[in-house]
């Protein structure tokens, strides 16, 4: 697993557990491969520690036979090496493929493999193309673009600008206070959201029904007994995505500059967005309508959406990269700054990943555009065999987007390919069954429900206040508005992602080694554990210590193999989901 290296040392295990111990094993491997110098106490009865600066090792009186050996070095002495850390070795090298299987991260068994360029060839390709859009602006807007009169807008003028700054503004303070809100109630905010989704089409029934429309009233009427029954459902479940999401805002308040992250994928996201137009724009004036232009005018379009894609994946694999630094490793081995590390293997490492996963939504979703605008400006067309098409391929992005939010921690955590991470992040669907949906949609709804009240404000107050001094016309109100709800649910639904990505991979982790969690940070297991107890037991597959079954202790007591407090008392169940 991931996190083995960064559990706490045990105290060293006695001469007949040597080839039983898993980190033991992994940590006296890689002391012996690397020549490594670990100063450890020594005593009657301990193992031999291996010296790599050729010093012979000092041991105790009840210990096997040593063997002398030469050191690979330019020195000649020769060192003692216990037999019993041979039959150790040798038993790793059998399972050396399957603890450091290939494409594992740096981060995995405390980075003692390096990590190749993985899907090389996909980055390389998604710098040329947006080589050939810089091409493109260069050519069609620089040489032959020609100069042009800036033209002027009555709507838009200085103080609509003013409003809307004040627009972001309010969105910052609301994004983060609406994180301190979560921290403390977010099993509450769960609850209300899934009230208020159950009110909004009781009520939309009742309009629909006022309103003659009997069979849209029908229809409703039928969604809203389906969704009481999914309410039903998930009801218990809240606690356990309360849990994640609380333990996710308490990493987000230790490294903060996941935020700055976000904020500079939203900024090169405008910036992209612009040139692309610019380059688009004067490019199919160039072509007009002829059968280049609109090839070209498509391959366009589906750089737009691939380079979108790739700016937002970034930031979630960078999200995952910190995280699980902070899963594996805080307080024990706390890293100075995992953001810039992972942000950095986000673009070298996993780039090419992340630009082959881009790519698939980039394709379906050019295939919408194109679908969307064909059926537009067709006159014999079948109006409902392009609209099941439509929803068909708008539910194949949805897919696509999703499995990959769940391949990128794989790309992240484990540095794999990209069709690798995505037959693991398969098998991990398919353990947790509906849990990794459920959690998923009730994280998903109390974050929207913040974003959309934070946004009707920051296009509420500018508006109303521009209005009321006289600084704004109705008009220029009205604008405000409009622009200024968009802008302030963009800026907190791009703090909210953040929350987003900490939860995904938290699941991610906590499925497959939830042994990590409980050496580093009880507490926190603590209420995972708790909270999934809540929805019937532990699903079949995930992984739990061997001496985490059953407990009888509290906090203030401690596991008497590693010395590290346990959560309180509890007993797992494993059911099927």
């Amino acid at each position: 697993m991931f996190g083995t290296a960064f559990v706490p040392a045990s105290p060293l295990p006695q001469a007949g557990d040597l080839t039983n111990s898993g980190i033991q094993r992994i940590v006296d491997h890689q002391l012996e491969k690397y020549n490594v110098t670990i100063p450890e106490t020594q005593g009657e009865g301990d193992v031999c520690a291996t010296s790599c600066s050729a010093q012979e090792t000092t041991v105790g009186q009840n210990e096997a036979p040593h063997i002398a050996l030469a050191l690979e070095d330019d020195s000649s002495a020769p060192r003692k090496v216990d037999l019993r850390f041979e039959n150790a070795k040798v038993m790793l090298n059998e399972e050396e493929e399957e603890l450091f299987p290939e494409g594992e991260s740096l981060l995995h068994g405390g980075g003692t493999k390096a990590v190749t360029y993985r899907d090389w060839s996909l980055a390389v390709l998604f710098l040329g193309n947006v080589g050939a859009v810089l091409v493109c602006f260069t050519i069609f807007r620089v040489f032959l673009g020609g100069s042009e009169t800036p033209s002027q807008h009555s709507l838009l003028g200085r103080d609509v600008s003013i409003a809307l700054y004040f627009s972001g503004t309010i969105a910052l303070g609301f994004a983060f206070l609406w994180l301190a809100v979560l921290k403390m109630a977010s099993q509450m905010l769960i609850k209300a959201a899934i009230c208020i989704s159950l009110v909004v089409t009781l009520v939309l029934a009742i309009f629909s029904l006022v309103k003659g429309g009997f069979l849209t009233a029908l229809l409703l009427l039928g969604f809203l007994v389906a969704e009481t029954l999914y309410a039903r459902y998930v009801w218990a479940r809240a606690e356990l995505a309360a849990a994640t999401i609380a333990v996710t805002v308490s990493f987000t308040s230790k490294y903060p500059a996941v935020f700055g992250v976000a904020a500079l994928s939203l900024l090169m996201q405008l910036l992209w967005l612009l040139l692309w137009s610019t380059t688009s724009y004067h490019t199919m004036v160039y072509f007009g309508g002829s059968s280049s232009g609109q090839l070209l005018g498509l391959y366009l379009v589906l750089v737009l959406f691939w380079g979108i894609q790739v700016l937002k994946n970034l930031v979630h694999v960078t999200i995952a990269g910190s995280f699980a630094s902070w899963y594996f490793r805080y307080p024990l081995h706390q890293e100075a700054n995992p953001t810039l590390t992972a942000l950095i293997r986000a673009c070298t490492t996993s780039f090419g990943s992340v630009c082959l996963g881009s790519l698939v939504v980039a394709i379906v979703r050019t295939l919408r555009t194109v679908m969307h605008l064909a059926n537009k400006g067709s006159r014999h067309r079948n109006s409902v065999l392009a609209a099941l098409f439509s929803n068909l391929l708008a539910c194949v992005e949805r897919l696509a987007q999703y499995f990959n939010v769940y391949a990128f921690v794989q790309v992240a955590v484990y540095g794999r390919t990209y069709i690798e991470a995505a037959k693991k992040a398969s098998d991990i669907v398919r353990n947790t069954g509906v849990d990794a949906l459920v959690n998923d949609d009730l994280v998903g709804s109390v974050l929207t429900m913040g974003a959309a009240v934070g946004g009707v404000a920051c296009g509420v107050i500018p508006a109303r206040m521009g209005t009321a001094s006289g600084t704004l016309t109705q008009s220029q109100g009205w604008a405000t508005f409009v622009m200024g709800s968009i802008l302030g649910y963009t800026i907190i639904m791009a703090v909210m992602s953040v929350v987003w990505s900490c939860v995904v991979t938290l699941f991610v982790c906590f499925a497959e080694d939830s042994n990590a969690l409980y050496h580093t940070k009880p507490e926190e297991f603590h209420k995972l554990v708790t909270a999934w107890q809540q929805r019937d037991g532990m699903p079949v597959g995930m992984q739990l210590p061997p001496d985490s079954a059953s407990y009888s202790i509290g906090l203030d007591e401690y596991d008497e193999n590693d010395g590290k407090p346990m959560p309180s008392s509890y007993k797992l169940h494993q059911v099927e989901v």
